[in-house]
């Protein structure tokens, strides 16, 4: 019972996956970004583990002897015309038989914006204990490659962090602040971490969803634009999971156009700066916006201001008749009917149809 982090041995490399054992009547497992994989078959003994994931029609068997806080066996993948055959080990990150990022915090109160850095720094003189009594079991086993205590403690030690930290912060707690005056609720809640990915990454844990964000790794370059580079960021890697492999010409415009549209009303600035270009180009944008739209329509190539442009403005068109907050979670079906109207000739816009 409890959390594992197996490790599969594979030719391309170690592949991380998660178990989650709360005991005979169940158990779910994760791929290393915590997307749940499909269990199809599992027996779980005190000597021992057996499950049986499916994947693109492909049946993967683990079966492994546990040692103590370790486990260790073959995986087999499964197929007639396809065979491989390869080691596993793991060890229990955490023992009980429930467990969810941040457990000792209450959902409803958690903000948006949630800064780990601040008890980091404040815990500095006894940061070992505070890390393996309360960071660690509380979020830690969500990161494939957390530091060990001294690497955090020369993390902290460095003269930039706190006060990196502290923009940070700043930044993000804003962002929160000006999408709640327009009722708009962030889909993940950000989270600061010392460590991580260079650009946010979402993770999804059951009911939990959290944005893990670096603030060193994204204010390392151009500082004097950050506030306007990571709130586009956080804007992106939150609504852009929306339709996120998307290739009909109306879901990439939709795409695209959200982060730009909610930055753009939130600080209420010009809109060159969102798209990074002067004002002369965007004026030259605008004027050539029923060419993009024939080009959107025809899929030819369009460059990142020329789909944001395009984006931003099929957002301004649909918000004409929807309310801001049901806007970022529009169906294809809705969204594929408005782009249609849409890309009619500007005397030949028909107003957009309320939505439901």
């Amino acid at each position: 019972v409890g959390l594992w982090r197996l490790t599969q041995n594979t030719d391309n490399g170690p592949v991380p996956l998660y178990l989650q054992v709360a005991g005979q009547e169940g158990a779910a497992l994760y791929s290393g970004d915590w997307d749940e994989l499909v269990l199809v078959d599992w027996k779980l003994q005190p000597e021992g583990v057996f499950f049986n994931w499916q994947v693109q029609g492909f049946n993967v068997a683990f079966q492994g002897t546990r040692r103590g806080e370790k486990v260790e066996g073959t995986w087999e993948l499964v197929h007639p015309q396809y065979h491989m055959r390869s080691s596993f080990d793991g060890v229990r990150l955490l023992s009980g038989a429930s467990w969810r990022p941040l457990q000792s915090s209450d959902p409803e109160a958690m903000p948006e914006f949630l800064d780990l850095n601040r008890p980091l720094i404040e815990h500095h003189s006894d940061l070992t204990d505070y890390w393996h009594q309360t960071f660690y079991p509380d979020f830690l086993p969500l990161l494939q490659d957390a530091p060990s205590p001294e690497q955090l403690s020369d993390t902290l030690g460095q003269p930039a962090f706190a006060q990196q930290a502290q923009e940070f912060a700043r930044i993000g707690e804003n962002l929160a602040a000006q999408l709640s005056r327009l009722s708009v609720q962030l889909p993940y809640r950000v989270v600061a971490l010392p460590f991580g990915p260079e650009q946010p990454r979402r993770v999804r844990v059951g009911p939990s969803a959290f944005l893990l964000a670096n603030p060193s790794a994204m204010l390392h370059d151009s500082p004097e634009q950050a506030e306007t580079k990571i709130a586009l960021a956080l804007l992106r890697a939150s609504f852009e999971q929306y339709h996120p492999t998307a290739t009909a010409p109306s879901l990439e415009v939709f795409r695209r156009g959200i982060p730009v549209y909610l930055w753009v009303r939130s600080y209420s600035r010009p809109l060159e700066e969102p798209l990074g270009v002067s004002a002369a180009r965007l004026h030259e944008l605008e004027g050539k916006l029923e060419e993009l739209k024939r080009r959107a329509e025809s899929l030819q190539q369009l460059g990142q201001a020329e789909w944001a442009i395009l984006g931003y403005h099929f957002l301004r068109y649909l918000a004409e008749s929807r309310p801001l907050p049901t806007l970022v979670e529009l169906p294809v079906k809705e969204i594929n009917h408005a782009f249609e109207n849409f890309l009619k000739p500007a005397g030949a816009l028909e107003k957009p149809a309320p939505g439901r």
